[in-house]
């Protein structure tokens, strides 16, 4: 998501938002004067149809600012920091990249504060009160964001009140709940970008799915630098504290390059395997293998529990 995708959204709410007000006041003018219950009735209908809009482009806007924070936050902001996060420092940045005012050309840790909710909120209502004349009045309570329940997206639950006042109707829409999905697929890996040590790997996550591996599928997925979701990795939500445990859920994992392993690593003896070579993880030579040169173009080195998941044993080489 970027600059692109931001004019695309205002475009999309002018149109919308413009098609509903036509709609609305050629609905209207059409009806005999004498029949001022059913303009009225219409004038009604029209207007729930708005709110309805309305709140999908609320979700819209806050599922933007919880994909460019995020964004931020796996990248930039763990530069920032000098460290991994801690849970508390984790949430406190995640809660102020929301929620900065538009007020602030920037925060300290997040960045331009285009993306923040309050920003886009406040350019819906002006939109509104200024092209459609109508008062929307929006106040987002809360916005929480839960990490391990899936590999591949984050579940984000806001609390909202929305209110639409016309001369005809108020349309009172007060603590409403609504929960929905953003999908990580794009966004930085936090575990890399830390990097060993301290050199950063700014490496999007995008996701590769097979049922069946043999060595083309891998060819495919290791020059895609893509990331399958598996039982033994960290989630993404681990990654931003450097904790490589296991995640039955949300476990993923990806595969170095050359040009991503830092020149003066302290061992010989490693996976490339992400998080085991972030993690500096030394392997007895028994347990590691070369792939064949001819089908990486590289040299790669794996540990022997994902050579055979990979199903590459045919084509590798024990280190010893």
């Amino acid at each position: 998501m970027g600059l692109g995708r931001k004019g695309f959204l205002f475009t999309l709410i002018a149109l919308l938002l413009a098609s509903l007000f036509t709609l609305w006041f050629s609905a209207s003018f059409a009806q005999p004067i004498d029949h001022e219950v059913e303009m009225n009735r219409l004038r009604v209908e029209y207007l729930n149809q708005f709110v309805l809009s309305f709140e999908d482009q609320l979700q819209d806007a806050i599922g933007l600012s919880v994909y460019e924070s995020l964004k931020y936050m796996g990248y930039d902001g763990l530069f920032n920091e000098g460290a991994y996060y801690t849970p508390l420092t984790f949430n406190a940045t995640l809660q102020g990249c929301l929620q900065v005012w538009q007020s602030l050309p920037t925060h300290p840790d997040c960045g331009p504060v285009d993306y923040s909710y309050p920003t886009i909120v406040g350019m819906l209502e002006n939109f509104t009160r200024n092209e459609l004349y109508l008062d929307a009045q929006v106040t987002v309570h809360s916005v929480n964001v839960s990490f391990d329940n899936f590999a591949w997206e984050v579940t984000v639950t806001y609390r909202y009140s929305l209110v639409v006042d016309d001369v005809v109707a108020i349309i009172d829409r007060s603590n409403q709940t609504r929960t929905f999905y953003v999908s990580i697929e794009g966004l930085p890996d936090p575990l890399l970008a830390r990097g060993v040590p301290a050199t950063p790997i700014y490496r999007p996550i995008n996701k590769y799915y097979t049922t069946l591996w043999n060595s083309s599928q891998f060819v495919t997925y290791f020059q895609n630098r893509d990331y399958i979701h598996t039982v033994y990795s960290p989630s993404y939500f681990q990654r931003f504290f450097g904790n490589i445990s296991a995640s039955p859920c949300c476990g993923i994992e990806t595969v170095l390059h050359q040009d991503e392993l830092n020149p003066i690593m302290p061992i010989a003896n490693y996976s490339q395997v992400d998080y085991y070579y972030i993690n500096v993880t030394e392997f007895n030579c028994s347990r590691l293998y070369d792939v064949d040169f001819l089908l990486t173009g590289e040299a790669l080195q794996l540990d022997a529990n994902r050579t055979a998941r990979y199903s590459l044993l045919s084509a590798s080489d024990p280190r010893c």
